[in-house]
């Protein structure tokens, strides 16, 4: 990692292309990232000429490359189901900077996502343009308020209008469109959307709420607005070239002229297209988000496998709307591993976007019915802690902000001392996790759980709650002996908090039943499945109480804190500063974990979960799956075999097996060919980790300049002209994945603001 305490290094400066040469900006992934870095573009632009008022700007070219929907990207974009949902709330997302934030170039503001759906609804009702949409949602809990949602805006048809003020979602947005800031609407009455176009999602707009998990088609329109937007801002002499294709390759501008505006020590790149097009670049920024990697050992071995045994299906890892799932066969077991959210995204297409429903019916422990459609799978679920993803909390609001005082603290003490450290290779692998940032997670979330309870359940104390803080800051934080600590003064068990049976849920439980009968028939394994499955139904009829709860349950309040230390640990570890076994140790666990109780699915995605399980389509294999490939020697033939310590580790068997996750992008296997070539041309390395000992490792994310995202060579050197932004970089700066959120003075909009006045300090 190199850091600079300018904007720029020495070399970078030094490397600034000539004046002769026609700048030109390429940005490859026009995602929201990519949208983002555009708006900053502009204010940085913008920026650089006034200071020189009385030059005419020279020309710029601005590429815009990629090879899905500009604006949207491949994860939001508009043409893909409605059955998928955000994991995000919609008034928890923007793309604007606001005042406050620490961005260096000017804030711009705009409306939030919400806010967004709020000024399209009430301009669609004054120009009386009606909805298109068959008002369904991903949500079923909604969707019979859908038609009556948007009903009442269509009705309500003049500015002081109440008939439709009865619908309670309407009245909402009534109230809320008023408490929209003047500079906010502004963007929108100067820059409106196609009404016309967003007909086909009123009826979901109708519906949205600040605490809706709008469809990802829904979020991807507001990203192509914002990006209609930002082009809007870009100053007069900014001229924009739209490139739909991957970039292939990327090499130094050569000596000789090759047609597309290269010169003799031209200090460009030359970007190759997928359809043959070349680009010149006197800057680019990567910002591809989630890029693929080559194939693994495992992986390879599977698809040799398939093409083996053309029986076998195997629907390898990816984004869930691009894996093939029309191949899994209808009626047929499927063995599947994961249960995050990709696994409920597969669930949702295996079985809505086949014909089947969930119908509301208050009796059920689920508080739904599946109504099969006839080709649905049978799903064999498995994965490393072999329990679902907790399903978020129903706050009806926004989130809490969590009380993070004691890692606060941490935090500040070691980024201190990490300003006072003159050598800043000596803060790689400096901070032990495990020892100096856990314990203050832990006692945070315990704290928080206790005062919880002591509110909703005060008779559940013996002592007061300050004899319970004390306890837990003066108690080694260590789950066992924090429980050990607490049980005499919460002597009940079931009001104690107990989070190492989360990060380890199936710890300890062997369902497969305990004969000396011969399995080979797979009637005990197949017994032990049911027995598993039960249990974890169970358990899901008490994680949605808790959800149900929201700001009232003890549990989620200890969890809420341990998923809140994510974005400050991962912050405060950026550039390889946790050394590598505390990585591997806490700060793993933390990330897993917190990404289980945190990350989970909206509450009725658990629920319709919990209809299929009801239904006998879902059933689940345990923790720590291992897969092997019968070759078919039998008389059964090939077939995929899943076990699982946890029903006896007797095999399942099926033909068709579905990876319901996705990598993380990896520098050193990436198959993006951008990257690859930027690799093979030695323009870019993995950063570098560090074990206690001083052993240097390999990370997965390319090394960076900090301060300008600028690619670090091999050699150590500092690229002159090619950045990286966005998902690639997690594992080296941190909080990478996460949308921006008003109010929070958002990672990515700093990220973005950084690396686009280096584009510009670079390109011009």
């Amino acid at each position: 990692m190199h850091t600079t305490n300018s904007l720029l290094s020495s070399r970078a400066a030094d490397t600034r292309p000539a004046a002769a040469t026609r700048a030109s900006i390429a940005v490859v992934g026009v995602g929201p990232r990519g949208v983002s870095l555009i708006e900053r573009l502009g204010a940085a632009i913008g920026v650089a000429q006034s200071a020189h008022p009385a030059q005419t700007p020279a020309p710029i070219d601005l590429h815009l490359v990629d090879d899905q929907q500009l604006g949207a990207g491949r994860i939001w974009r508009t043409d893909q189901t409605r059955t998928l949902c955000m994991n995000t709330l919609a008034g928890a997302v923007t793309l604007f900077t606001e005042p406050g934030a620490t961005v260096e170039g000017p804030v711009r503001e705009g409306p939030t996502m919400y806010e967004w759906v709020l000024l399209a609804l009430d301009a669609a009702r004054r120009a009386g343009i009606a909805a298109t949409g068959d008002a369904t949602s991903a949500d079923p809990f909604v969707s019979a308020d859908a038609a009556a949602g948007f009903a009442a805006h269509e009705h309500d048809a003049s500015d002081t209008g109440t008939a439709g003020a009865s619908h309670p979602t309407h009245a909402l947005h009534s109230e809320q469109l008023a408490q929209i800031s003047e500079a906010h609407r502004r963007v929108w009455v100067e820059h409106p959307a196609d009404l016309t176009a967003l007909s086909p999602v009123l009826d979901e707009m109708a519906r949205t709420r600040p605490e809706s998990n709008p469809t990802r088609a829904l979020y991807g329109e507001y990203i192509r607005w914002c990006l209609d937007v930002a082009l809007a801002w870009l100053p007069d002499n900014v001229q924009v070239h739209r490139h739909h294709a991957r970039v292939v390759g990327l090499v130094a501008a050569g000596a000789e002229a090759t047609g597309i505006g290269e010169i003799a020590g031209d200090d460009a790149d030359i970007l190759t297209l997928s359809d043959g097009e070349r680009i010149r670049a006197t800057a680019t920024v990567i910002s591809g988000g989630w890029l693929r990697n080559a194939p693994t050992v495992e992986e390879e071995a599977l698809r040799l496998a398939t093409h083996r045994h053309p029986e076998l299906i195997w629907i390898a890892p990816d984004n869930p709307i691009d894996q093939p799932l029309e191949n899994v066969p209808g009626g047929e077991t499927a063995l599947v591993r994961g249960t995050g959210m990709g696994f409920f995204d597969a669930m949702a297409l295996l079985t809505i976007e086949r014909g089947g429903r969930f119908e509301v019916t208050p009796e059920t422990r689920s508080g739904l019915t599946y109504v099969a459609g006839g080709r649905e799978p049978k799903l064999l679920v498995s994965s490393t802690r072999g329990y679902p993803f907790l399903p978020k909390s129903e706050y009806h609001s926004l989130p809490p902000k969590a009380d993070l005082h004691r890692l606060g603290a941490v935090v500040r003490r070691l980024e201190n001392e990490a300003a006072a450290e003159a050598q800043t290779d000596r803060l790689v692998g400096s901070i032990d996790f495990d020892a100096e940032v856990w314990p203050a997670i832990v006692r945070d979330a315990y704290e928080a759980h206790a005062r919880t309870l002591a509110r909703v359940r005060p008779q559940a104390l013996l002592v007061d709650l300050t004899e319970i803080v004390h306890l837990i800051d003066t108690t080694p934080a260590e789950f066992a002996a924090l429980d050990a600590a607490l049980a005499p003064v919460i002597p009940n068990e079931d009001d104690r908090f107990h989070p190492d049976r989360l990060i380890t849920p199936l710890a300890g439980i062997d369902t497969a039943p305990q004969t000396e009968a011969s399995s080979a028939d797979g009637r005990d394994v197949a017994s032990a499945v049911e027995a598993l499955t039960q249990l974890i139904g169970n358990r899901l009829v008490g994680d949605l109480h808790e959800a149900e709860l929201g700001l009232d349950s003890p549990i989620k309040a200890g969890l809420w804190a341990f998923s809140a230390a994510r974005k400050p640990s991962s912050v405060l570890g950026r550039g390889g500063r946790f050394t590598w076994e505390s990585r591997c140790g806490r700060y793993h666990d933390l990330m897993s974990f917190g990404g289980m109780i945190g990350s989970g699915p909206p509450a009725f995605r658990s629920r319709q979960l919990l209809a299929l399980i009801d239904a006998g389509l879902v059933h689940f294999v345990g923790a720590h799956p291992t897969l092997t490939i019968d070759e078919g020697g039998d008389s059964q033939g090939p077939a995929f075999e899943l076990r699982s310590p946890t029903t006896g580790g007797e095999p399942l068997r099926a033909r068709t097996l579905i990876d319901a996750w996705m990598h993380s992008p990896d520098v050193r296997i990436s198959a993006d060919p951008l990257l690859s070539s930027l690799r093979a041309d030695a323009r870019v390395r993995p950063h570098e980790l560090r074990r206690a000992d001083g052993t240097r490792l390999e990370g997965i994310a390319p090394d960076i300049d900090v301060a300008t995202g600028l690619v670090v060579h091999a050699d150590g050197e500092l690229d002159a002209r090619v950045h990286v932004a966005g998902i690639p970089l997690n594992e080296l700066l941190g909080d990478a994945v996460i949308s921006p959120m008003p109010g929070t003075d958002p990672t990515m909009l700093r990220e973005t603001d950084r690396v686009a006045r280096s584009l510009v300090a670079q390109g011009l």
